[in-house]
């Protein structure tokens, strides 16, 4: 039986690997592969949802006079994820989440893909993120144990990054940008 991959990184199937390594020099080897403390993960991004996130970037960025790009905007928003994930969301509420995008027009290009529902005229922004090596696993591990529950689900760590990132503009679109900003710079301070 083969193992489901969670991401196209396969944080999991790595660690795996690493316990099954038997000779020292397999384990040096996997170590120095292995221990990069960042991964890169692409994501597809409606194209008006990355212009509207370029916009917000740069008004955080002005009125806070720090740096601050998508990706530490993705960043933030993954961080409040997995804490609420943590503290309190249960796996039910995690895969209605994600759902949520089968039931209405997804915004989501993976799902499309998934579904045969792909609208050829929508246009996407291949976005690279960077995020922690451990918060990436961490993910995976979260949609491991969904598996334990839907075993069929589709979702990868793309699709949930995808996901976050979506939901959050689109509050944005349909109720401004203030609160978001305002709640986005209290968080750059702490």
């Amino acid at each position: 039986m083969s193992r489901q991959q969670y991401s196209r990184l396969d944080l999991i199937g790595e660690e795996l690997m690493k316990l099954q390594d038997k000779k020292i020099t397999d384990k040096i080897i996997s170590f120095l592969i292995n221990t990069s403390k960042y991964v890169y993960v692409k994501l597809d991004i409606p194209a008006d949802l990355y212009v509207r996130a370029n916009v917000l970037c740069d008004d955080i960025e002005t009125l806070s006079e720090e740096e601050f790009d998508q990706n530490r905007l993705l960043s933030i928003l993954y961080d409040d994820f997995l804490r609420e994930n943590r503290m309190k969301e249960a796996l039910f509420q995690l895969y209605q989440r994600l759902t949520v995008h089968d039931r209405r027009a997804p915004s989501i290009k993976g799902l499309y893909e998934i579904h045969n529902q792909r609208i050829e005229n929508d246009e996407y922004y291949e976005l690279t993120v960077r995020i922690k090596r451990k918060e990436a696993l961490r993910g995976e591990v979260l949609l491991s144990d969904l598996s334990n529950v839907y075993p069929k689900h589709p979702y990868t760590l793309e699709m949930v990054l995808e996901t976050i990132y979506i939901d959050f503009l689109n509050d944005i679109k349909k109720g401004g940008n203030y609160k978001a900003v305002k709640e986005l710079l209290k968080r750059m301070a702490d």
